[in-house]
């Protein structure tokens, strides 16, 4: 691992010689310096083996038999420190200022003009707390934190637990990519071994052993170095880097030691990370995050301790200006570079702006731009459309810079189409951290028979592409009276009383009530969602989702009042929904998604359940839709659906620039309607005997980059199939587009 080292040299020595694998030999003369810097250069490519030898092998197979004994997320009850450091800089300063001159007026010019090639572009350094008792109970807390200039850090990178812990892992994360571990599952089916050196020591004997992926294995892996201890069996030290990356160069390093329960525990942990360009930045940088773990110990339980699904918290308050950063809790010393950049934005002040545009790409992401206290919401107020067309407009909602307690907002929309306003506003008391009530009015469209349900958490980006090509929607005017609570940790709970009206915005007619050309909102509804195992990062009030390896369901229960409001219906509706997203080794990504409900009742179309169709003669891949189902083609009063997709690993194919991979995709739905006779005006039927389609898709043909972000455009095709398979056999096809998302 890098670092600072002393040596001891005899009098009259001349020239220090450095040698390293895969690297040139290095002679530094001496001189009447205290230190001397020692620069080794490339030697060769990392050339691939073919053949694992029998020896190597047997080693290999010695490891993995006795993982569980090693792997160090097998330890529980300890507590320890952590010292991250984390720099971004350049070696080409002058194209770094060109490039942004927009972004550079927030720092001011003259400033800015002190900035040169002893500063780094960003600098931080912190140290935390970690409190672990097991898996699903644990915490990480920053106690100190000293950041250049920036006061809204990323506050994910100041932790030692989101970094990788253990090479037994099966995928190790390497910046924004996963990529599966060398030895994962069984090693000697994706990789060869070889065995380069061995260093002997008075106590142990080390392997350093070689690998790189097999031949024809088309696969996210890596190559690197192991170093392996054949007694005591570990993985003394790792360094991996990903195998087939053309465009970056990424390497994560590891280094353990052994604790008394007899598993080796990482020390020390390293990123590095460079790349021709980043985002919006076409110059080269070089990134590095340094984690190195200290005072680790057996966990003392603390009196009224408790633990919930935030297992990384940063506040403010770690930001300690003024008092300094604690000498004992800095591992690593820093170097001049390190020293001028602090003193460089110390002497600027804080830089509120680049907080902003630091804060600008999470905001954006949740259909958010941030604007002081308050954020612009543009996902109600600006989408398009088959009814409205173009829908344009703004939205405002404060933020917790406004107030921890009340919070609110609204916001209007047009459609160049239909050629109506619509607009809506809320407001929420919070109680405290668990508990809040709000109320909300909504003028708006809404899609009749449409499922939904409280704290939506969308299994895939592209599930709203669908919202794009729908062709019939309700006028609503909406009352929403509700309280929210967070009873336990993964459990959450809204209870709502909804009062309004809905019109038909289309030709329809309900029997029983002819001739009306809406109903009454008149619903008292509680909602149920459960994640378990779901963990979070807390930075200051935000809260983001860390993901979790079970599935996430909700529960729904409804019940419409009869007499609240004019023509307003008794009925009873009870809704379940589970999805669930897993990467398994060997197999790819799974996701599931199974819906059902059922409502008793003699109520209009709109109250019913409209199945989820989303064929168009051109449009893109929806998940959890049926995609050569038409908009509003099957109509029930209790269904059963259920969405798979199986992504397999991504293949690597020489011909092309990218790494396209296939999707097979398969979903299926049943459902029934009692009294389809009381529906005139719009065509519909049910769907007892079960509706069947099956797609196949290759993603990623083209990829094109965007601003931070890298667009992906495939192509694939559905076939429906089974009772409900139309006449004309190309009827059943739907051809489509897929798109997907990455950094």
């Amino acid at each position: 691992m890098e670092g600072f080292y002393t040596i001891p040299f005899a009098p009259g020595g001349k020239k220090l010689v450095f040698k390293a694998y895969m690297y040139l030999e290095s002679e530094v003369e001496i001189g009447m310096e205290d230190s001397l810097n020692a620069y080794l250069f490339y030697a060769h490519p990392f050339s691939f083996q073919t053949i694992t030898a029998p020896k190597t092998r047997e080693l290999i197979s010695q490891i993995t038999n006795v993982r569980n004994k090693i792997d160090p997320r097998k330890e529980k009850n300890y507590q320890y420190q952590s010292y991250n450091k984390v720099i971004l800089t350049t070696q080409h300063v002058s194209a770094l200022k060109l490039h942004l001159n927009h972004l550079l007026a927030l720092f001011g010019k003259e400033r800015m003009a002190a900035f040169g090639s002893d500063h780094h572009i960003l600098m931080m350094e912190s140290a935390s707390e970690r409190d672990y008792k097991s898996r699903f109970q644990q915490k990480e807390k920053v106690i100190y934190s000293h950041i250049s200039g920036i006061n809204q850090p990323p506050g994910l990178s100041l932790v030692s637990g989101f970094e990788p812990f253990s090479i037994f892992e099966p995928f190790l994360r390497i910046g924004t990519k996963k990529y599966i571990s060398p030895l994962a599952g069984r090693p000697n089916k994706r990789y060869i071994f070889f065995v380069l050196d061995t260093i002997r020591t008075e106590n142990q004997e080390i392997f350093v052993v070689k690998f790189n992926p097999r031949p024809g294995k088309n696969k996210e892996l890596l190559q690197g170095i192991v170093y392996i201890s054949q007694n005591p069996m570990g993985v003394v030290a790792f360094q991996v880097w990903p195998a087939f990356d053309l465009e970056s160069k990424f390497s994560l390093m590891q280094q353990s030691v052994k604790l008394p329960s007899g598993r080796w525990f990482p020390s020390q942990i390293k990123t590095s990370y460079q790349r021709e360009k980043l985002g919006g930045l076409k110059i080269p940088v070089e990134a590095s995050s340094k984690t190195y773990i200290f005072n680790f110990d057996e966990r003392i339980k603390k009196p009224g301790e408790k633990f919930n699904e935030i297992i990384f918290d940063f506040q403010k308050d770690s930001l300690k200006k003024n008092s300094g950063f604690p000498p004992s809790l800095r591992q690593e010393r820093l170097t001049e570079k390190d020293k001028n950049t602090f003193e460089f934005f110390q002497k600027v002040g804080s830089l509120e702006g680049i907080d902003r545009y630091l804060n600008f790409g999470q905001k954006l992401f949740t259909g958010r731009i941030p604007f002081g206290r308050v954020d612009l919401v543009f996902r109600k107020a600006f989408t398009i459309n088959d009814v409205e067309g173009l829908r344009f407009g703004l939205g405002l909602q404060s933020t917790e810079k406004w107030s921890l307690k009340h919070q609110g907002g609204g916001y209007f929309a047009y459609g160049t189409k239909d050629k109506r306003i619509k607009f809506g506003m809320n407001y929420q008391y919070n109680f405290n951290p668990v508990h809040s009530s709000s109320i909300a009015w909504q003028t708006d469209l809404s899609e009749p028979g449409a499922q939904s349900f409280a704290f939506p958490q969308p299994q895939y980006p592209t599930e709203q592409l669908r919202n794009i090509r729908i062709p019939r929607f309700d006028g609503i005017n909406h009352l929403e009276v509700s309280h929210l609570g967070h009873w336990r940790p993964n459990l959450k709970t809204k209870t709502t009383l909804d009062l309004g009206k809905r019109q038909y915005l289309y030709s329809y007619n309900f029997l029983p009530d002819s001739g009306k050309t809406s109903l009454g909102i008149s619903e008292i509804k509680a909602t149920l969602r459960w994640s378990p195992g779901e963990q979070f990062a807390k930075y200051e009030h935000e809260k983001i989702s860390l993901g979790s390896p079970y599935p996430t369901f909700w529960f729904q229960i409804s019940q419409g009042l009869k007499g609240l409001q004019p023509s307003s219906y008794n009925y009873s509706r009870l809704e379940v929904k589970g999805q669930w997203t897993k990467r398994i080794l060997g197999i790819g990504e799974i996701g599931i998604q199974v819906q059902a409900g059922i409502v008793t009742g003699n109520i209009p179309y709109p109250l019913l359940f409209t199945a989820r169709g989303s064929f168009k003669d051109v449009s893109f891949l929806s998940y959890n839709s049926f995609e050569t189902m038409r908009y509003n083609e099957f109509l029930n009063d209790r269904f059963v659906q259920v969405f798979f997709s199986h992504k397999f690993s991504r293949m690597q194919i020489s011909t092309l620039p990218f790494r396209p991979y296939f999707t097979l995709i398969q979903n299926m739905g049943w459902g029934s309607l009692k009294k389809p006779g009381q529906h005139s005006g719009i065509t519909f039927s049910d769907m007892p005997k079960g509706f069947m389609e099956s797609g196949l898709f290759l993603n990623d043909l083209f990829v094109i980059p965007l601003a931070g972000i890298n667009l992906g455009i495939g192509a694939g095709a559905f076939v429906r199939y089974g009772p409900y398979s139309l006449e004309n056999t190309l009827d059943n096809l739907a051809i489509k587009f897929s798109t997907t998302l990455s950094i």
